[in-house]
């Protein structure tokens, strides 16, 4: 099994009960950990990265520097494809409802 794999198996554990207590949608729950899931192979420290670096004989350090920009810019990105469909459809959200609910 692959690191994101015991990732996202792993999240899936613990979000997923917590995002359905909220109301999330279920699709939008488990859409977040798959997706989050594939970004632990990006950002160091990456067991993925040292593997392969022992492998091919090249810096650990310069693979680590390398994950750096394309992690930071999917998740950015994630955060990004999440806000839009969450306005798009309130309801897979339902971020009205969860605000209500704090203030009292």
């Amino acid at each position: 099994m692959c690191t994101s794999s015991a990732g996202t198996i792993t999240m899936g554990k613990v979000a997923v009960p917590e995002m359905k207590r909220y109301h999330y949608d279920e699709s939008l729950a488990t859409g977040c950990v798959a997706a989050g899931g594939t970004l632990g192979i990006l950002i160091p420290p990456s067991v993925g990265f040292i593997l392969y670096a022992i492998l091919t004989e090249q810096s650990i350090g310069k693979l680590f520097i390398a994950g750096i920009l394309p992690g930071l810019l999917l998740t950015a990105l994630f955060i990004l494809l999440i806000g839009i469909s969450a306005w798009a459809k309130p309801d897979i959200a339902q971020l009205e409802q969860r605000q209500a609910s704090n203030r009292s």
